[in-house]
């Protein structure tokens, strides 16, 4: 699946992030990619933090919804790590582990049947060039082992995250023995479609994507960290509400982007006192009570899931004569964004919203967002749902009179039924009698 992704977002991310809305219509990519390119970083290892209760994290992964988490790939005598993985293996959820440099080909290559049905993917280890004045050796190094261990198999590789912007050039000097390339980007309190912290656009997602290129060349990219610290009183955090629909919004600008696959940073917040470990930047509160980031996260989610355990393609969901239902949008300007996500029973989940800022990190304060008119025409009688992210992350019914919507920060959501085809009636066989 990650493979045959790239001609439908490049159609995606032309009609959303450059047409202008009146032009855009039908432009739809199948919900499922979607949702695989959607993950969550945890730390199964760390016993003593909320991660050390296996039971709920498995139960906070199954209604997060995701099929995918990240966790750092160990070598230790930790079962309670190798359980939790396996038991969410049997659930569907597989783990990308990121090495360190003292992991050997010969170890990596057994790790999964320490983790039976757990390993899709390896990372290089994870900012080494923030921590080791011989970086670029080491991650090298590293990646040979990786790519030793990985030969002959269907685990994918990916290359290192970088912290440091001199080192994407330097890392590119040598192409990456690697599927992917790798991304940890961070908007530092500033909303996903950033214009950047200063005038040469850094921390946006041209600069990013430019940097990423002079590291990985043309190689497809995953993002193994993002996400948004929810606490405004310390540096770069942002308050809980803004958070959510920051998150939402964070992860359909990926998809847009061409990123492949984006694993929030994390699931729970951690925290051990014992260690002087306290943080915010958890979808889940150490408590397990859910931030409004992780209810919206799973409510989208939950929404796209497809109720056949088959998804179909185009092909045979229109020999069932389902087709997405016609539409076309007017109003809005430049910053309106949206994206289009077909189900396999022909349902459609148009998502709209202004990717503007809704917070100001320098000044900590709350910036409201007037809200855009938008009008939505679709073929035929049927009446669309639509829904609107809530500030506690719920997804709220909301009245849409004629098709007008007005759109704000927080993603709205409609809800278009699939059509039936209207086959012609076969002609009827004249028969000639006497012949």
């Amino acid at each position: 699946m990650l493979r045959g992704l790239c001609a439908s977002l490049r159609v995606a991310r032309a009609a959303c992030l450059v047409c202008p809305l009146l032009l855009c219509a039908q432009e739809t990519v199948p919900a499922s990619r979607f949702t695989d390119s959607v993950g969550v970083n945890v730390h199964l290892a760390s016993q003593d933090s909320a991660y050390g209760d296996s039971l709920r994290v498995r139960t906070a992964i199954k209604q997060l919804g995701v099929k995918h988490v990240r966790d750092g790939l160990l070598n230790s005598n930790v079962e309670d790590y190798y359980t939790g993985l396996t038991l969410l293996a049997r659930d569907g959820v597989h783990a990308l582990l990121y090495t360190d440099v003292s992991e050997t080909s010969p170890m990596l290559r057994a790790f999964p049947t320490r983790a039976p049905g757990s390993l899709e993917g390896i990372e290089a280890p994870n900012e080494l060039d923030a921590t080791s004045e011989s970086w670029l050796k080491e991650v090298r190094e590293a990646q040979q082992q990786i790519t030793k261990a990985t030969s002959g198999t269907q685990i994918f590789t990916v290359a290192p995250a970088l912290t440091r912007r001199g080192s994407f050039a330097e890392f590119g000097t040598q192409p990456c023995d690697c599927m992917f390339g790798n991304l940890h980007n961070y908007f530092g309190g500033r909303h996903p479609g950033t214009a950047g912290r200063d005038e040469a656009g850094t921390g946006s997602y041209p600069w990013t994507l430019q940097l990423a290129q002079s590291a990985f060349g043309s190689l497809p990219l995953m993002t193994t960290e993002s996400g948004y610290v929810a606490d405004p009183s310390v540096a770069n955090g942002v308050p809980e509400d803004v958070a959510g629909k920051y998150t939402v919004r964070l992860l359909l600008e990926q998809f847009l982007h061409g990123i492949r696959r984006t694993y929030l940073y994390e699931l729970i917040d951690m925290e051990v006192p014992d260690r002087g470990i306290r943080d915010h930047d958890g979808l889940l509160r150490a408590d397990f009570t859910p931030r409004p980031a992780f209810t919206a996260v799973s409510a989208l989610l939950k929404l796209l899931q497809e109720t056949n355990s088959t998804v179909l393609s185009e092909a045979e969901a229109a020999a069932q004569d389902v087709l997405p239902a016609a539409w076309k949008l007017e109003g809005g300007d430049t910053s309106l964004h949206h994206l289009a996500l077909r189900k396999s029973n022909g349902e459609t989940i148009l998502l709209l919203w202004q990717e503007v800022s809704g917070y100001d990190p320098e000044t900590r304060k709350v910036t409201p967002v007037a809200p855009q008119s938008v009008v939505l025409h679709v073929q035929g009688s049927a009446v669309p749902a639509v829904l609107h992210f809530a500030s506690n992350g719920a997804l709220k019914p909301v009245a849409a009179g004629r098709g007008n919507l007005m759109i704000d920060d927080a993603p709205t959501v409609v809800l278009l039924p699939a059509a039936q085809r209207v086959l012609p009636a076969p002609a009827r066989r004249i028969r000639s009698h006497g012949k």
